[in-house]
């Protein structure tokens, strides 16, 4: 499970944070890792990053905000 607006600040390898994370997303797909991303973003501005995170994971995606108890 991974709770994220997507938005990298720091990269590893000094490429891009979101590229990177990409890569890093796919090997999780690869590896047939069963995953969830909860995107965290909020505003009327939304850059998607999250969902990009979660189509690259193979992952189910949801707002953090549709979450019901």
């Amino acid at each position: 499970i991974l709770v994220s607006d997507g938005r990298g600040n720091v990269s590893l390898s000094g490429k891009s944070p979101l590229s990177e994370s990409i890569a890093l997303a796919s090997m999780i797909k690869e590896a047939k890792i069963p995953a969830l991303v909860l995107d965290s973003e909020e505003g009327i501005v939304s850059l998607g990053y999250a969902k990009k995170l979660a189509a690259a994971m193979g992952a189910k995606y949801m707002k953090l905000s549709e979450l019901q108890a």
